[in-house]
């Protein structure tokens, strides 16, 4: 595991380097508030590079501890910042790094075992000087739209929907090719949900692998923005409605947010501007009146739920279906051995309205699916989730459908089967109602579905499918 630090130099030259640092040697707790800190050897924790150049710590660098054995809780033992200073570093112009690459260590008896051997510093901050260069930071100090509207694409012979925003942001310290990737780093951005009865007030699509950000890099650190997210996925109910949040605090998307300062006509609203794809109409709505934050004495409603039904003042996304249906229940799974592969099969039943065998199998391919490691069962503290994707989907003419998902190369675990729509938070449990039992053989290794059925017991996988991966000892 390692820490990297960025800074932008003017030209090559020397500095000074200084961590505000503190130790993470618990000894002795209580919930996590410390009662003894002990004290450790910087160098046992880390080393130290500089643009891929290693600097030697001291062993005289010590992190003090605090407290006593059998002492009162103190939460600022967490906090007994000192300085570690470094001197005499090599800059180059440009981009630097400064890297702590932490290790494992012999501090083997904190209070804590998820420390053992593996708790690293607390890092308050750093700080770099230098008599020779300037050093500015690597930053995006703000971002704000400025237009929002929505667009369609046709990507796989389909109409896919997106959500923009356009806008400008300011910048210090990185390159034009590095500021895409960094401001969408740095954006906050969800939509909602709970406006509609039926919706679900789960945040959606809030992570960066959800946006696609590009950028233009303008002079005197300022750029401009476009954000473009997908949301297809949204589209789950026969109304849906979501409001949107966007900012470093997640702020609402609306005109009374300093973060954003939009006005109404920067957002395009209405049937005018509404897309289309092959089932769903999306429009987009903004009325600031309605801000929950600060609502204008011109808006008639002042409660909760009227706000609501306004989206709360925020820029609002609505999704209306062309009545377009399909349900599909999970019933049965099995194992499938072909040649070098393993296959989970999950076979099921479904019905539809106004989707064609390809959407729906669509549909299907894209349903949440996840094995969750049971440490109920195979030991320690991990419940790490895997994700298997699905390879293949069959529909019966007489409503049932089978999908496939190869599970050949996950690491030998028992694991809990979950498997939902895939925009319905992802976590429904799979629970056959009747017992099963199987077991596959493939590449020497053993695969194990169990089922038992009502079972809440963690050892029985909840009554969920269970899924044993194991490699048989060497005789």
């Amino acid at each position: 595991m390692a820490m990297v630090f960025q800074f932008a130099s003017d030209s090559a030259g020397t500095g000074d380097i200084s961590f505000r640092l503190a130790s993470q040697y618990l000894k002795q707790d209580s919930n996590w508030t410390p009662i003894w800190m002990g004290d450790c050897q910087f160098n046992k924790l880390c080393d130290l590079y500089v643009n891929g150049v290693q600097y030697p710590i001291a062993d005289t660098v010590v992190l003090k501890g605090g407290g006593e054995e059998n002492g009162d809780p103190d939460p600022t033992l967490w906090r007994l910042w000192q300085n570690v200073d470094f001197t005499d570093i090599d800059f180059v112009e440009g981009k630097n790094e400064i890297e702590l690459r932490f290790k494992e260590h012999d501090y083997g008896d904190c209070s804590q075992s998820s420390f053992n051997n593996k708790f690293t510093a607390n890092i308050d901050s750093l700080i770099v000087t230098s008599a020779e260069c300037t050093i500015s930071p690597y930053a995006i100090t703000s971002y704000n739209p400025s237009e929002v509207y929505l667009e369609t694409a046709n990507e796989s012979d389909k109409t896919v929907p997106y959500f923009v925003i356009e806008g400008t942001f300011n910048y210090s310290g990185y390159q034009a090719d590095e500021l895409a990737a960094a401001l969408n780093g740095k954006m906050s951005f969800d939509f909602q949900g709970d406006l509609a009865s039926s919706s679900s007030s789960t945040r959606f699509l809030n992570e960066a692998d959800d946006r696609v950000v590009t950028v233009e890099a303008g002079t005197n650190g300022q750029g401009t923005f476009t954000m473009k997210v997908n949301v297809e996925s949204l589209s789950k109910e026969t109304t849906a409605k979501y409001s949107t949040h966007f900012g470093a605090g997640l702020g609402n998307l609306d005109m009374y947010n300093p973060e954003t300062l939009l006005q109404p006509e920067d957002v395009k609203t209405g049937a005018d501007n509404a897309v289309e794809t092959a089932h769903h109409t999306y429009t987009l709505v903004y009325e600031p009146e309605y801000s929950g934050s600060n609502p204008s004495p011109d808006a008639p409603g002042t409660t909760s739920e009227i706000r609501k039904e306004h989206y709360y003042g925020c820029v609002g996304l609505m999704i209306e279906s062309d009545g377009a249906t399909y349900s599909a229940t999970a019933e049965t799974a099995k194992l499938e051995v072909v040649g070098d592969k393993v296959y989970y099969v999950i076979n099921g039943t479904y019905t539809v309205e106004k989707y064609s065998d390809d959407e729906l199998k669509e549909v299907l391919m894209g349903h949440y699916f996840d094995l969750q490691r049971n440490a109920n069962i195979g030991g320690g503290n991990s419940w790490t989730s895997y994700y298997p994707e699905a390879v293949e989907v069959t529909l019966g003419a007489d409503g049932t459908y089978t999908v496939k998902y190869d599970v050949t190369d996950l690491p030998d675990n028992p694991y809990t089967s979950h498997y939902g729509t895939k925009s319905d938070g992802g976590a429904a449990d799979f629970k056959p109602a009747d017992n099963y039992e199987q077991t596959v053989s493939c590449g020497g290794r053993t695969y194990t579905m169990t089922v038992v059925a009502g079972s809440s017991q963690g050892t029985e996988f909840w009554g969920c499918v269970g899924l044993t991966i194991a490699t048989p000892a060497a005789a």
